[in-house]
C-alpha cells in the first residue's frame, strides 16, 4: 500500500511533536532546566563544595552584570541628551 502525501505530512507533523515534547517535557520543565546550566555556566571556576562561595559567585556575576547594564542605560541616556 503507497503512503500519500497527505500521509508522509501528518507522519512528519507526529515526529516534530514529539522532538518538541522530549525537548520541552511539561510545562516550564525546560525552562527551569536551561536556568540551571547557565547558572552553572556562571560559576564553573567556583568551588563546588563551598555553597558560599559557589551562591556568592553566581550572584556577584549577575548583579555585575546587572549594573554594567545600568550604567550603559545611563550613558545612551545621557548621551542622548536626556
Amino acid at each position: 500500500m503507497a503512503t500519500t502525501p497527505e500521509d508522509e505530512a501528518k507522519s512528519e507533523s507526529r515526529r516534530i511533536l514529539r522532538r518538541i515534547e522530549q525537548e520541552n517535557g511539561p510545562a516550564g520543565v525546560g525552562f527551569l532546566i536551561g536556568t540551571e546550566r547557565w547558572v552553572q555556566k556562571l560559576a564553573d571556576d567556583a568551588d563546588r563544595a563551598d555553597p558560599a562561595e559557589y551562591w556568592g559567585t553566581v550572584i556577584g556575576r549577575i548583579l555585575g552584570f546587572l549594573i554594567a547594564i545600568g550604567l550603559l542605560v545611563a550613558l545612551v541616556y545621557v548621551a542622548s541628551g536626556g
